[in-house]
């Protein structure tokens, strides 16, 4: 018997609802109430955190246990009820949660994509008070540690994650929509000719930091992969058995209930967030090594079958980097086009705002998950790898792991959503698809066209005040605007202040 069902009236389901109809009915839910599909409605934003709390409980067995004996109340006083989400264990949830640990582990991009907008925000906060502060620390005495960075507790030097941020985004577009390279940027030392021996000092141990830090996450990876190689053999463990007990393949009945288990597991993992996009990543990655494998082992055609392989497998490659490249370039457009377009503008109409910040959200979302896609493709790519080039076995235990491989990447890969569920997709899988609409050269346009109205009310201001107007100067200033609305070089005028205050904003469309 339950004590309180308030939580499972939130998400209208039955109080014996099992893991699968409580995913389904948050997802609805949440797609329904979320703040970014109702701008302005306080109303459905509490709504949306209720039923975030609701499922937090409910999805915890431990914590839908005790809330089922005691309440909602009770819950909370014993301080096992529904906690504030960390914002990285809130973006590890949106890619697929704790449902996938066991296939592609923690995804370590998101981390640096953190930790890069928090050394950000730290540079940000040493631009404005260090100077000052430095000054103070040499009036202090020797060896005196600037005040800014001790102030916020942080580090100042880059983290390992701003330089794939910054490369992707000036790779994939010119110099006009890339923004400034790093040569440009105040703070790289080669932006000054002759750096003194404190800055060539702070540089040393700059990259010193960083080579530390690459090869920590190097071992992190390795670590993982290990692993993850591990948990796969003991999925796979019970076909091995089948096939050792029978003499040599896997028996019909093994076959059968490891695909009615390993399909009842993919029932559950498509309904997480990005939960289908990540279930055909894995089956075709399981599906490729294990087939690649296994037709490298036939006579005479097998060396034709590897090399075909990895240069197929190169391609992959290049066109997951490729993707990751542009989806950073237009996020990045997309910023300056925004700051250019000046979202603070009073006279803007709320709906007209709340949709380019729900655009940039988007897009944000979709430069995360091309990034964790790549990065689940190289990890699940490398515990295949572990699994079937292990010399410590035979050559034929391989081969039926490859087997066991083809099929899992099979069930993997055709994994589909149902037909009552088609059109119900996960509401950060939504954002990313509507952001696709809206593309960074529209709003630029709309940003130039607001520009060329500024000018020509300013220009008529003008001429009834004064009585005339610099009519050559003022018919330039439009044919520029309109020439760069056409698509032609411009400069946006935003600030990189500007740039930052919209980069923030994606980060606050989500509460962090």
């Amino acid at each position: 018997m339950v004590k309180d069902t308030e939580y499972y009236d939130l998400l209208g389901v039955p109080t014996d609802a099992d893991d699968v109809k409580i995913k389904k009915a948050y997802r609805k839910m949440a797609l329904k109430y979320h703040p970014d599909k109702n701008p302005g409605n306080k109303e459905a934003e509490q709504k949306f955190q209720e039923i975030a709390e609701a499922y937090q409980v409910l999805s915890d067995p431990q914590k839908r246990a005790i809330y089922d004996e005691v309440g909602k109340e009770e819950l909370n006083n014993s301080g096992a009820g529904a906690a504030e989400v960390d914002p990285k264990e809130f973006f590890t949830m949106m890619f697929g949660g704790e449902g996938f640990s066991e296939y592609i582990g923690q995804l370590n991009l998101l981390n640096t994509m953190f930790d890069a907008a928090e050394e950000e925000a730290t540079d940000e906060v040493n631009a404005e008070t260090g100077a000052g502060a430095t000054t103070a620390g040499a009036n202090i005495g020797s060896g005196s540690t600037p005040t800014g960075a001790n102030a916020i507790g942080g580090s100042a030097t880059t983290g390992p994650g701003t330089t794939p941020v910054n490369t992707g985004a000036t790779t994939g577009s010119s110099t006009t929509d890339a923004g400034p390279s790093l040569l440009e940027h105040p703070d790289h030392p080669h932006k000054h000719s002759k750096p003194t021996a404190v800055q060539a000092e702070e540089e040393k141990k700059k990259r010193e930091d960083e080579y530390a830090m690459l090869e920590k996450q190097r071992e992190e990876q390795q670590q993982k992969v290990a692993e993850l190689a591990e948990k796969l053999l003991a999925k796979i463990q019970p076909l091995l058995f089948s096939a050792e007990q029978s003499g040599g393949d896997f028996t019909n009945d093994a076959i059968l209930k490891f695909q009615t288990n390993l399909e009842h597991e993919i029932e559950s993992l498509k309904l997480e967030s990005f939960g289908l996009n990540i279930c055909h990543t894995i089956g075709k990655a399981y599906y490729f090594k294990g087939s690649s494998f296994l037709k490298a082992q036939k006579p005479l055609v097998g060396k034709f079958h590897k090399v075909a392989s990895s240069f197929k497998q190169a391609g992959n490659t290049t066109k997951s980097v490729w993707g990751m490249l542009s989806s950073a370039s237009e996020a990045q457009n997309t910023m300056k086009a925004l700051a250019a377009l000046d979202l603070e503008d009073s006279e803007m109409d709320e709906y007209e705002k709340a949709r380019y910040q729900e655009a940039m959200t988007g897009k944000f979302i979709s430069v995360a998950w091309h990034s964790s896609k790549f990065e689940i493709e190289r990890t699940v790519n490398a515990v295949c790898s572990k699994v079937l080039q292990d010399k410590n076995v035979s050559i034929a235990v391989r081969r039926l792991r490859a087997q066991a491989l083809v099929i899992m990447g099979t069930l993997f890969k055709n994994a589909s959503r149902d037909p009552d569920d088609e059109n119900d997709i996960q509401m950060f899988e939504k954002l990313m698809e509507d952001s696709k609409t809206m593309r960074s050269r529209d709003i630029r346009k709309a940003a130039l066209l607001k520009q060329q109205q500024h000018q020509q009310q300013t220009a008529v201001a003008t001429t009834t005040e004064g009585g005339a107007t610099d009519t050559a100067a003022f018919t330039a200033a439009a044919t520029s605007a309109n020439a760069a609305a056409d698509g032609a070089p411009h400069s946006s005028g935003a600030s990189p202040s500007a740039d930052t205050k919209h980069k923030k904003g994606v980060f606050n469309r989500f509460g962090l």
